[in-house]
């Protein structure tokens, strides 16, 4: 298996993505309302990260399914810990009646319970950031056994098919007046994301030269942002008249429909130019202590970010207070409380398991080669 590499600008990635989400999710009634892309760009990364190991596996010396099955390994023993730790909580203070959809969110269903319920904003689930967890997951069980089926020669259509379909199923889910939930939760509606991160790994890894000069085209991210740009209105029309009503349909408009495309190829430039064009400024700001850990710690946040919270504005009540949980005191509470929280969570749960999954499934770690997993 090739040693894996490490690009420092990932880390300020993951730190942009945590923080897009919090913004949107904590300041809802502020301008940071237009922020729904943070899974996005998590989704690309996501794509991105997972392609390069499996293409490269079916080339190495060791068995595809051995090279994969290590990939899977390392991944939930990174992201399974703390996320049953928190179901764990939830089953047990039975919030908003967790425990009847407990079985989908062991199972990483949960993305559809959400979807398919009628009111995505009092929904009776208060695990909802979860649902994204649920797309990655069902995207790394899937894309390996697609990898493997499909010949080499086609990797890079399969690649463009899912970047064109995640786009085609919402725009269809639209043109049928499906609620908004479907198009944002379910997973048919992601792939666009993860397509557009497999091509660019798959580029990185075959043909990197046709990427750099992608990414000298200027005129072409001019085109992009351009387009980004005059879809936002969409997103805050709310109007009813004719020629609003396209752009605004019970929160269903083309600002949300198409903002995953623009973003994910936008994505294009935010990994690819830090791997080939890597200033010094983004080096040093990439490798800073603190974007250094709290892309380290950027899972915890996330996984927390709803629970601490709840748990803080609680605190706020047991007091007297009862601020609204947008105003910007209680948002800077919750920023804090999170970090904390993800922190120790990092320290004292995350880091020993971690040390597991890098004595048993690291790059050190003893791999056979074919002949003998064969015997």
């Amino acid at each position: 298996m090739t040693q894996r590499q490490y690009f420092p600008h990932l880390d300020l990635l993951r730190v942009v993505f945590v923080f897009i989400v919090l913004l949107h999710h904590w300041m809802a009634e502020n301008p940071f309302a237009f922020l729904p892309f943070g899974s996005t760009i998590a989704f690309v990364l996501s794509g991105f990260l997972l392609t390069g190991p499996l293409l490269k596996g079916k080339e190495s010396e060791a068995s595809y399914w051995y090279t994969t099955s290590r990939f899977l390994a390392r991944r939930l023993l990174r992201t399974l810990p703390v996320y049953l730790l928190v179901l764990f909580i939830y089953v047990i203070i039975n919030r908003y009646h967790f425990r009847q959809y407990f079985i989908n969110f062991l199972t990483f269903t949960q993305n559809y319970v959400i979807a398919y319920h009628k009111d995505p904003i009092t929904n009776p689930i208060d695990y909802i950031q979860t649902w994204s967890l649920a797309v990655q997951e069902q995207f790394y069980i899937f894309l390996p056994l697609f990898i493997y089926l499909i010949p080499n020669r086609f990797h890079k259509l399969f690649f463009i098919f899912l970047s064109v379909a995640g786009l085609a199923i919402r725009l269809w889910y639209f043109s049928l007046e499906l609620p908004f939930t479907y198009n944002h939760y379910t997973t048919e509606c992601c792939i666009d994301c993860f397509g557009i991160g497999a091509l660019i790994s798959y580029y990185h890894c075959k043909h990197p030269d046709q990427l750099k000069k992608l990414l000298a085209n200027k005129t072409l991210l001019g085109i992009l942002i351009f387009l980004y740009l005059c879809s936002m209105p969409g997103y805050y029309s709310s109007s009813k008249n004719e020629l609003d009503f396209i752009y605004y349909s019970l929160y269903n408009n083309l600002y949300r429909i198409t903002e995953r495309t623009f973003v994910s190829l936008l994505s294009v430039w935010f990994i690819a130019w830090g791997i080939y064009y890597p200033s010094q400024t983004l080096t040093k700001f990439s490798t800073h202590p603190i974007i250094n850990y709290t892309g380290k710690i950027s899972y915890g946040i996330y996984i927390y970010h709803f629970l601490a919270a709840a748990t803080i504005l609680k605190g706020l009540y047991a007091f007297g207070l009862k601020p609204n949980r947008f105003e910007w005191w209680v948002v800077c509470l919750n920023f804090l409380g999170t970090f904390a929280v993800a922190a120790l969570s990092f320290e004292y749960i995350e880091k020993p398991i971690l040390k597991l999954k890098d004595k048993y499934f690291g790059e050190k770690a003893k791999q056979p080669k074919k002949e003998e997993l064969a015997t």
